[in-house]
């Protein structure tokens, strides 16, 4: 593990592996870079792999509310590049963290040679604000922790046990503000308008019984994607295997197309 100097103060970064193009990986809203564990195993054996942890999550530095938009989890992982000399690089992010590597791509086209979106959201623009308030007022509220943590359980309904416990230890380790800021950017997001400004290949690895109407592979049906079955959200852990495959097969397609 090392650190890297971020715009909010240290972040945490888990580098190893050798071999072109290098993947850099974004956890989800209230995960952690040891999220990807297996995945960065699996990776390594053929390419460099990185992880970071975002600001307010992990062993990187807490961030206030107004710290925690969309473009300051973006400026985390382009810094985390530049720290490490990664001019170009294949792109993974979970959930949030997709949401967060689709602002990247949009930002720095040129440097992101693919993008893997895992369990991405759509827009939630058929969400009626008022709804998208009274979350986002929960969450800061006296009782937010209850109320994220209850967020979060109905969507572990299908987790291992083990999965469970380790994303909701995670989250309670997650400071609040940063939830706060985290879900705000996420709520004012259109992913498929970001999408629309990155022009280089792009997979989608969801779980197959995602049927939200806010995800992306339900609003872009067309993109490149595959389904894993037996998961909750957190595929990564509920079903490594398969998660690296559909990932392993779409990082050594794209190797093959850069040679």
């Amino acid at each position: 593990m090392i650190e890297v100097a971020g715009g909010a103060g240290r972040i945490a970064v888990d580098d190893g592996g050798h071999g072109e193009p290098a993947c850099l990986l974004v956890h989800s809203l209230g995960g952690r870079l040891a999220f990807w564990r297996s995945t960065l195993e699996e990776l390594r054996r053929h390419h460099r792999a990185v992880a970071l942890d975002l600001r307010g999550h992990g062993a990187s530095a807490p961030a206030t509310l107004a710290a925690s938009g969309l473009d300051d989890f973006a400026d985390d992982v382009l810094q985390v590049a530049d720290a490490l000399g990664l001019a170009r690089f294949i792109l993974v992010g979970h959930s949030f963290g997709a949401t967060v590597t689709l602002a990247v791509a949009a930002r720095a086209p040129a440097r992101v040679i693919a993008l893997v979106l895992v369990d991405p959201a759509g827009a939630f623009d058929q969400v009626p604000a008022s709804a998208l308030e009274g979350f986002l007022e929960q969450v800061l509220g006296a009782d937010g922790e209850a109320f994220v943590r209850h967020a979060y359980e109905t969507n572990l309904e299908r987790a291992t046990p083990e999965t469970r416990a380790a994303v909701l230890a995670s989250l309670a380790a997650t400071d609040r503000a940063t939830l706060g800021g985290a879900y705000t950017a996420l709520f004012a997001t259109d992913c498929r308008a970001l999408l629309s400004r990155y022009p280089g290949p792009v997979r989608l690895i969801v779980d197959a019984a995602n049927d939200s109407p806010m995800s992306l592979h339900a609003q872009m049906p067309d993109l490149d994607i595959v389904p894993v079955e037996g998961a909750s959200h957190w595929l990564m852990l509920d079903r490594p295997e398969q998660f690296a495959l559909a990932l392993k097969e779409f990082v050594d397609a794209t190797s093959e197309q850069l040679r």
